[in-house]
């Protein structure tokens, strides 16, 4: 009897890991979605659109302020100075303008990572379980009742899979991130630069920054958009492989109950299917086997039971 259980408590728990994991991947699928994350990203490339039209306004004030440099130089009238500096003013003011939609941009990524990296902790954890289902698998065939099968084999290949599937989902986001990681410098850098007005740096700095951040940020985009399509074409394997771990956990749950119904005779009322008020019916109602079906705690049966 202590066998039975030891082996139904190691396959629930690795059945739970592996319906953890197709609850996370489905999960971080749905999140990165075109309507989800991806609206998110799509909007600070629109920023960066802002960004650069900023530097648009810099580079025509720039040209003002170097036709006017050029007549002050030639007239040297005082007037003509006056105006110089007011079109070099008017040059900072719209650089000014730019590093504060620049600064926006900064926190409005930073606060993109730091959804980017619950779902990475949502990976890591469900990484951590398939670990120790593992682990779990190699206990189960030190058991002679249970020992190296094609069961074994079955669920030790499957968790292989899922944790691949995991590790490589959790790759791209970390990819993405570090890309996101670089926008978020550059944006900084150029909210905090201090230029000498002349030559166009003030433009040309903003259209540096706009190059960059709207690679960067696409990229990121684009790589998290393979990470979606690649948990989803893989959907339907993650969905049977965790029912098979859950098929298991369902036998042994029975075969543990078949073996304590022998060690404990039942009573007629029992043989006649009559049970007492505090026992479950063995099985799928297994408190286990409902949470890894999808059910909360105290839910009732419904659908798709």
């Amino acid at each position: 009897m202590a066998t039975e259980l030891s082996i139904a408590t190691l396959t629930g728990r690795v059945a739970q890991s592996m319906s953890r994991a197709r609850a996370t991947l489905d999960s971080v699928a749905d999140s990165l979605q075109n309507k989800n994350y991806g609206r998110m990203l799509q909007s600070r490339l629109e920023d960066i659109d802002t960004l650069n039209a900023g530097g648009a306004r810099v580079q025509q004030a720039e040209y003002e302020s170097e036709v006017q440099g050029r007549l002050a130089t030639r007239t040297q009238d005082r007037g003509d100075m006056d105006r110089w500096s007011d079109a070099d003013t008017q040059v900072r003011r719209s650089f000014n303008s730019a590093q504060q939609d620049a600064g926006h941009l900064m926190s409005r990524i930073g606060a993109a990572q730091s959804e980017l990296n619950g779902f990475h902790e949502d990976l890591t954890r469900s990484s951590a379980s398939l670990d120790q289902a593992l682990r779990d698998v190699d206990t189960l065939e030190q058991f002679p009742e249970y020992g190296k099968s094609e069961t074994s084999e079955g669920l030790r290949n499957r968790l292989t899979d899922l944790k691949g599937l995991t590790t490589r989902a959790d790759s791209g986001l970390k990819a993405a991130f570090d890309q996101l990681e670089n926008a978020r410098t550059t944006a900084g850098r150029l909210e905090l630069a201090s230029l000498e007005v002349g030559d166009g740096r003030h433009s040309a700095a903003i259209r540096i920054a706009g190059t960059s951040l709207t690679s960067d940020v696409r990229g990121a985009r684009d790589g998290l958009s393979e990470v979606r399509d690649h948990i989803d074409a893989n959907m339907t394997d993650v969905n049977d492989m965790a029912q098979y771990g859950i098929d298991e956990a369902v036998r042994t749950a029975e075969l543990k109950n078949a073996v304590r119904a022998g060690t404990n005779p039942t009573t007629e009322a029992e043989q006649a299917g009559d049970h007492p008020p505090q026992q479950q019916p063995s099985g799928a109602q297994d408190p286990r086997i409902r949470f890894m079906q999808g059910h909360t705690p105290g839910s009732a049966p419904g659908r798709g039971e």
